[in-house]
């Protein structure tokens, strides 16, 4: 009867202390339960966990503010005795203040307990044994929030009785009790969020959890880059960079310039960039630079997927800035890669690679690429004078080879006529087997003979 006696009365203390605060302070009530360790003298086990008994009780607390809350529990315990008496029942009425160093609205808020109580032990066996007396007790612990509507509490609590000391133990006792504690709220100390503001304050009630908050309950976010501090492992983000969701920025083409300030956002690996993430190409080629591995492209020359220009016909004219593009191999040519006609006033030049059909003026298809190269080398010479000269060898007759070289030098002439050359800057000649440049008693010396030249005039 005594023990339920006293915990209606710790539960009637937390109702008192309810009614004279203030309507928006708020409190709890809750269910406890943990292990005791009781005084030695009780004439316990001799080994310390052989000693531990289960309490159990009722706990009730009010909040005055965020940092300080009266509290009120009752505790019932039953302890196996070496006494003759047996079993003693022991019942705790406690009240007290707690202390929270930082703020009950915080989420894992520490605490600190004091207060006293009275104790009451009733032993089984002979009631003539039963004793009570005051105590002094002083605790640690921590507080959790469960969303709205509930809270759980941890506590180590340690208890000395002083005053009477007449009783069967007959000196003071010291104790200890580790209590786990499932309350449920009321009044204004709610914090659904668990961002450490009540929701009767919090003007932001969906914060993330981990978020660091003002004293409104708000996100804070000092790089504002959209993930609060307190969650933000990037927290120097520059400002327009995107992000992750650990606040840290991204770049996804690997440049060095963060998404958001990127303003080429695909840039290839490898390429070096400017400070809005472009990349450079100092030649202008179309290669960017970091890439490139030939930096010193002429301007307008044709590179490969290196950057190194490219020169098809290997004339030493890169392809782009060559206009002759098909230029024979060995044939000297000028900077624009056209065949150089004249070396000097005096000299003539053979026309290699320049051919017809057996006893004919019809050009061959190989001749006519060749050409094109004579006639863009012609035209960027437009004031130039050039005899076409046609050459046979010693085979046949004086009079029909005369004529064939004719025919051939007009057919050359007027091919490079109809590609582009003024008709006042040829003139076609034959010259039969009149001028050998090789002897004619060879096939090779024949075939050298067999020729289309080209002279200043």
């Amino acid at each position: 009867m005594r023990s339920i006696r006293f915990v209606a009365l710790a539960l009637a203390t937390t109702l008192v202390c309810a009614g004279g605060a203030s309507a928006n302070a708020g409190g709890e009530v809750g269910i406890t339960l943990g292990i005791q360790a009781p005084d030695e003298h009780l004439g316990t086990e001799p080994d310390f966990f052989d000693q531990l008994e289960a309490i159990g009780g009722l706990r009730g607390e009010l909040f005055l503010n965020d940092k300080f809350g009266v509290t009120a529990d009752g505790l019932y315990s039953q302890i196996d005795t070496n006494f003759p008496q047996g079993i003693a029942r022991m019942t705790m009425g406690h009240a007290g203040l707690t202390w929270y160093p930082q703020t009950i609205e915080k989420q894992g808020a520490f605490f600190v307990s004091g207060g006293g109580g009275w104790m009451w032990v009733n032993m089984e066996n002979g009631s003539g044994s039963d004793f009570d007396r005051p105590f002094a007790s002083l605790g640690v612990g921590q507080r959790f929030l469960l969303g709205e509507t509930a809270t759980l509490r941890w506590e180590v609590r340690g208890d000395a009785t002083f005053w009477n000391v007449t009783d069967i133990v007959g000196i003071d006792m010291i104790q200890a009790e580790g209590l786990v504690t499932l309350s449920f709220p009321f009044g204004g100390f709610v914090d659904a969020d668990g961002d450490g503001v009540s929701d009767r304050k919090d003007e932001c009630p969906d914060t993330v959890m981990g978020a660091m908050v003002d004293a409104k309950g708000c996100a804070l976010d000092a790089d504002g880059d959209g993930v609060p501090d307190g969650i933000d492992t990037c927290a120097d983000t520059p400002k327009g960079a995107k992000v992750d969701a650990t606040g840290c920025p991204m770049d996804s083409d690997g440049d060095g310039i963060f998404d958001g300030l990127d303003k080429c956002a695909n840039t290839p690996k490898g390429a070096k960039v400017d400070a809005t993430g472009c990349p450079s190409d100092a030649d202008g080629d179309g290669v960017f630079d970091g890439i490139d591995t030939c930096p010193n492209t002429p301007k307008g020359a044709k590179v490969d997927a290196k950057g190194c220009p490219v020169d098809s016909d290997g004339d030493g004219v890169f392809d782009g800035i060559d206009q002759c593009a098909n230029t024979p191999k060995g044939t000297e040519v000028d900077e624009r890669g056209c065949p150089m006609l004249f070396k000097d006033e005096r000299s003539a030049l053979t026309l290699e690679g320049v051919n017809f059909e057996t006893n004919s003026d019809v050009l061959t298809g190989g001749s006519m690429e060749i050409l094109d190269g004579v006639a863009e080398s012609l035209k960027a010479w437009p004031e130039v004078r050039v005899e076409v000269g046609g050459h046979t060898d010693s085979q046949g007759n004086d009079s029909y080879n005369l004529k064939l070289s004719e025919k051939r030098a007009q057919s050359v002439m007027r091919y490079l006529i109809s590609r582009g050359v003024g008709a006042g800057q040829l003139e076609a000649k034959g010259y039969g087997e009149t001028a050998p440049v090789a002897d004619n008693g060879t096939s090779d010396g024949r075939a050298k003979n067999r020729r289309v030249e080209l002279k200043k005039l």
